[in-house]
């Protein structure tokens, strides 16, 4: 594990990435948005002249190779390689291929990072594939994930993982921005358990039921894990 060193995701237009930059980190991110790319290379062309940033302009999967990319053109979030997911507003955009390849290959040529935030509109279980081919040993000490199935707590816990904290991302005042991670993260670590019941019931809308999370029925949340071996 490279303790200055961070993985970010789904960089889209590299709000997260600025943040990590702030702190003092130095940033692998990944996109597979050829528009977003270009952007976020003007963005941070003095980040990457100086060896901070590194941006690979590709996506995640189990295999290397093409695959078709669905842009969405007014929720360029929601951009994916899944069509469905990518233009679920019915916002049909431009469908470009994109080179894709294991987040294994990615950590053989740049380290493992000392957190690794994911947001890939699904593709997040490609991240959690790789995870699971390596030694719990060699994990990042935080990770963080967009929750969008229960089942990707689980996969968390079942990589060793124990501490959770789910993050309203309305909640952090970090506008267009996933916001702190780590201790740094808004609330306490909890346990799986906790975490899962939590996310349920907010998620099944029982609102009424879950202690800490917001009864706003337009947020989304965050996954987020820590090492405690």
């Amino acid at each position: 594990m490279i303790p200055d060193l961070i993985y970010d995701i789904g960089l889209h237009v590299g709000n997260d990435t600025a943040y990590y930059l702030s702190e003092g980190f130095r940033v692998v991110a990944i996109e597979a948005n050829p528009m977003l790319v270009e952007h976020c290379k003007q963005r941070f062309a003095r980040e990457m002249q100086s060896g901070l940033l590194r941006i690979l302009p590709i996506g995640i999967s189990n295999v290397e190779g093409l695959m078709s990319f669905y842009v969405n053109p007014r929720n360029t979030e929601w951009s994916a390689f899944d069509k469905e997911i990518a233009w679920r507003d019915g916002q049909e955009g431009p469908v470009v291929d994109v080179p894709v390849m294991p987040l294994t290959e990615i950590f053989k040529h740049y380290g493992m990072p000392y957190f690794l935030k994911s947001d890939i509109e699904t593709g997040d279980r490609y991240v959690l594939d790789a995870l699971e081919s390596l030694d719990r040993g060699a994990l990042p000490f935080y990770m963080s994930i967009e929750a969008h199935k229960l089942e990707y707590l689980a996969r968390l816990s079942g990589l060793g993982y124990t501490d959770f904290k789910v993050v309203d991302q309305k909640a952090h005042q970090m506008h267009a921005c996933s916001g702190p991670f780590g201790e740094k993260a808004p609330g306490e670590w909890v346990s799986f358990e906790v975490a899962s019941y939590e996310w349920l019931h907010w998620k099944m809308g029982h609102r009424d039921r879950h202690a800490w999370l917001t009864n706003d029925p337009m947020t989304w949340h965050d996954f987020h894990a820590k090492r405690t071996w």
